[in-house]
């Protein structure tokens, strides 16, 4: 993602002009992909005074030190999602950004696809009845994903995507249940998750994610009384009454810089408008996921909240 993000981020005319990763030669293949670009090895040494905006794109369990850094110095940030392990987790970010607010969002890309604009647009217009989605994909190959102190677990770290476009669709839950199977290949952690979810609105929902498919199998359903809306695959292309509206686009890495852009956008300019996903909003999505997993793997339904509470199962 960092790759994907500096891609992004200097076709918005931006310059990168400092690159850290724990892992020095891949700081140094991006280092000499940049012209004036320099490598360090701790974000403690970056040019802090010269900065306008970082990019966080470390996995959920290194979060914390350098938003912290920013806010203290007031640089402007892009972290990817979700924010972190869990909202406890983030708590001290969350409370330094309420204290002394500076510009930061956070990589819900899904926000910025022109078939989930269209889509937000016709539910406004609708009574919804409900919502059913599914993400069925095979496991990630990078070591940190399935250790639960790195990604959170699956569900933290890939399923909050149909989490916030729960939430940035059809609006706030707050209450939800689950149940999960584990699979040898991901010892203790739930990889097949089932969850029913109970909007403010009086709309109820089910959540379906699995990580043990070899195919790809990606909708997001919201039912109305004149037809379903339609977000299939990875893309989320739109289809309404059976017609396809939005079909997946041509460069699948556009809606990357379309997201770049539009916080690079408020960077330079001041206005936040462009940025579709804050990071208090983040935090919202990541207290609906801590529900989620406090009802896995305690049973019954949970509230949602800073604290999520938990009624006992009947």
């Amino acid at each position: 993602m960092g790759r994907l993000r500096a891609e992004a981020a200097v076709a918005a005319g931006a310059r990168i002009s400092m690159v850290v990763d724990a892992d020095r030669n891949r700081a140094m293949q991006l280092e000499t992909s940049y012209e004036g670009c320099e490598c360090a090895d701790h974000p403690r040494d970056l040019p802090w005074n010269d900065l306008d905006a970082v990019f966080i794109c470390t996995p959920p369990g290194s979060r914390g030190p350098v938003e912290l850094e920013c806010l203290s110095r007031g640089v402007a940030f892009f972290v990817e999602k979700p924010v972190g392990l869990s909202a406890d987790h983030v708590s001290a970010i969350s409370a330094a950004l309420n204290a002394s607010p500076v510009l930061a969002a956070v990589g819900y890309m899904n926000r910025h696809r022109p078939s989930v604009t269209q889509a937000r647009a016709f539910i406004a217009d609708r009574k919804v009845l409900g919502v059913s989605c599914h993400w069925l994909c095979g496991a990630y190959s990078v070591p940190w994903w399935a250790q639960p102190d790195s990604s959170g677990g699956p569900l933290n770290e890939q399923a909050t995507h149909f989490v916030d476009l729960c939430r940035y669709l059809v609006g706030e839950i707050d209450q939800v249940s689950a149940t999960a199977a584990t699979e040898s290949h991901i010892p203790g952690l739930p990889t097949t998750i089932a969850a029913t979810l109970n909007f403010s609105c009086g709309v109820p929902g089910t959540l379906f994610y699995s990580c043990n498919a070899i195919e790809k199998q990606i909708r997001f359903q919201v039912f109305t009384p004149e037809g379903t809306i339609e977000l299939n695959g990875w893309d989320l292309q739109l289809i309404h009454a059976g017609e396809v509206i939005h079909a997946a686009p041509a460069d699948r890495n556009q809606i990357f810089h379309d997201e770049v852009s539009a916080f690079l956008n408020a960077v330079s300019t001041g206005d936040p408008a462009g940025i579709r996903c804050t990071f208090g909003d983040a935090l919202r999505t990541q207290q609906v996921v801590d529900a989620m997993k406090l009802a896995l793997t305690a049973g019954g339904s949970a509230q949602i909240g800073r604290s999520a509470s938990l009624n006992a199962a009947q």
